[in-house]
This record gives C-alpha cells, structure tokens and sequence, in this order.
C-alpha cells in the first residue's frame, strides 16, 4: 500500500490533458444547443410543465439514483483482485459516487472524475493497479453503453407494433446493428493487451509489473459489464418514474424508444460531456415519434438534467466533508502525538 506522499510523487495523471480547451468548446456548444432548444418554445408552457411536477420531483431523485450508484460501484468491484487487496465495498462506492460527481461538473468528456478515482484507490491498491482498474471500468463502461442501445432498438422493434413508418424503422435498425458491431470491437479490444499499452504510451511513468495490471481476465469481463448493462437498465425504468413526474404515461415500447434514442445519442456525441444538448435532442425527437408536445420533451430533458446535477452537488459536498473531517482527524492524531512525546520528555525528566 502506498502512503498518501508516495502516491501523490508518483501519480502519473496530476495534469489535465492538454485537450482540456477542446472538452470546454464542446461543452459550450452542447449547451448553446440546449439554450437554442429552449428559447425556441413558448417559455409559458414550459414553465406550466415544469411546476406540474410538485413533490413528484423527489421520485426522480430518489428512486433509480441510488440502484444506478450500487450496480456500478459493483461493477467496478469485481474488478479488483480483493483475495490481494482487501477492499471494502463502502471505499469503493465513495470513490466512484465523488469521481462521478466530479465527471458531471467538471466538462472534460466525462473525464474530469478519473484522476480522482485513481488518486483515491491508489490508497488502497498499488498505483499501477488503481489506473488499471479505472480505465478498465471506463472502458466496460463505454462499451456498455452501444450493447444496451443496440439491445433496446432491437427489443423495440422485434417484440413491439411500433413503426415510425419505412424510414425510421430503417433508422432504427441499422443504428442497433452498427451499436452491436461498436459494441463487439471494443469486447475485442478490451480482452487484448491494448490497454496496458495504450497506458504505457499516455502515462510515461506507468509500467505494468504484474498480470493483474496487464489484462482483464473473461469471467470478469463478463461480471463488470452485466452489472454495467443492469444500471442502465435502472435508467430505462426512470423513464417511467419521470413521466410519472410529469404526470404523464407510455408504453413499454414508448419507453424503450426513450431511452434507445437517448443511449445512441450519448455513444455518438460522446465528445460533448454529460451530452449537453445533443441528450435533449435525441428526447424530442423521441417523444416527436410518440406524438408528445415539444414543451413536453423538454421538461423532460430539463427534470433528467436537474436529477444528474443535484447528484453531482451532493457528491462534490460529501467529498469535501470527508476532506475536511480527515484533516481535522490527522491535525488531531499528530497534536496527540506532540503531547505524547512532551509527556514522555517530562517524564524522563522527572526521573533522573
């Protein structure tokens, strides 16, 4: 286990990437294109929409967040070797709920939450594992995202009487087949040796030195991202529970529509960070093909929007009472250790 000194010497991801500027550029257009959706509507029925919601709000919040929390910290979980390096389940979900925060506000591409993640479990786990496991998991984690949306374009179309007519319908099912081939080369490139070499070629100072750091092995491979694939089935059911907030209804396959648009739109503009506009587009167009009001569309956008930063704040603000209480903790135990060595210094004293 390496001290906080030693981790802090050798973290090989201190700075941010040189591409911060882009990230920041994107993040601007993604929210001109959410402003530009807004002022577009009539402001009046956006704003009767929105106050429509009421105490319904806190079903948003509370309800699917905290499965979606639990299935990826899990996910991340079995990653790690424990027989190795013990590690409990509370540490981890601390360091994905506060990285995740992190990634929501800070606009690198869902980036800016990963140095963390590694700084906090290189306290737990050696360097080299720690940066390992967490592009390991970002990587299930990108790789998640195409499988489900494929899967649920897919279920959309087979096993429902929705038609968008000739043309969507086409849409539908070539953008499922082309998320299940993405989906495929990066099951591949995840099993091979790629990203330990790619890590070698971004982070100078990192070499693997064990099998643990250099390949995921299959059983976990497969563990990882069928947790991955269940969170994301929490946010297919938050469909429902935000339409409920809105005081409105739909079928499953409205829902799977939803939520197959959202999902494509977020692994095709995975530049923009948090999908930052082109998430609401992929909303209206949704709720375009469902027959739903513009208004309607946004308020949605808005209420999943409010739901992701409210989250991101109470992880930043859990981060930083944990921060604060531990360096009030080490101020204490190091004056304890001060008097500690004047007692015994007094006491030597007395005794000669």
């Amino acid at each position: 286990m390496l001290s906080d000194s030693t981790a802090k010497r050798k973290n090989p991801i201190r700075r941010l990437p040189r591409d911060a500027l882009k990230s920041l550029i994107f993040y601007a257009l993604g929210t001109a294109i959410l402003a530009a959706l807004i002022t577009r509507l009539a402001t009046q029925d956006l704003l009767d929409q929105l106050l429509q919601i009421g105490w319904r709000a806190a079903a948003v919040f509370l309800i699917t967040p905290p499965a979606w929390f639990i299935c990826h910290t899990l996910s991340l979980w079995v990653l790690i070797d424990r027989e190795r390096h013990p590690i409990t389940f509370v540490q981890l979900f601390y360091t994905l709920f506060v990285g995740e925060a992190l990634n929501t506000l800070i606009p690198l591409a869902g980036l800016g939450g990963e140095p963390f993640k590694i700084a906090s479990l290189s306290r737990l786990l050696p360097l080299e594992n720690a940066t390992t496991v967490v592009v390991q998991n970002k990587l299930i984690h990108a790789l998640s995202g195409p499988l489900f949306a494929g899967l649920t374009g897919s279920v959309l179309l087979w096993t429902s009487d929705f038609s968008g007519g000739p043309q969507v319908d086409r849409a539908l099912l070539t953008g499922s087949i082309a998320m299940f081939i993405g989906g495929l080369v990066a099951f591949w490139f995840i099993l091979s040796d790629a990203p330990a070499r790619t890590l070698s070629l971004l982070f100078k100072k990192f070499r693997p030195k064990n099998d643990e750091s250099k390949k995921i092995s299959t059983s976990r491979l497969w563990a990882s991202l069928l947790l991955k694939l269940v969170a994301r089935l929490t946010q297919f059911f938050e469909v429902f529970v935000i339409l409920y907030a809105l005081n409105l209804k739909t079928s499953v396959a409205g829902a799977l529509l939803i939520e197959t648009l959202i999902t494509g739109t977020l692994v095709i503009f995975f530049i923009v960070p948090q999908g930052m506009g082109v998430n609401e587009m992929g909303v209206i167009g949704a709720f375009k093909l469902l027959g739903l009001p513009t208004p309607v569309a946004v308020s949605y956008g808005l209420v999943r929007r409010a739901r992701v930063i409210g989250w991101a704040v109470i992880g930043t603000v859990t981060y930083l009472v944990v921060r604060l209480t531990r360096k009030q903790t080490g101020q204490q135990s190091q004056a304890a250790r001060i008097d500690l060595a004047t007692n015994a210094q007094d006491y030597s004293g007395d005794t000669v």
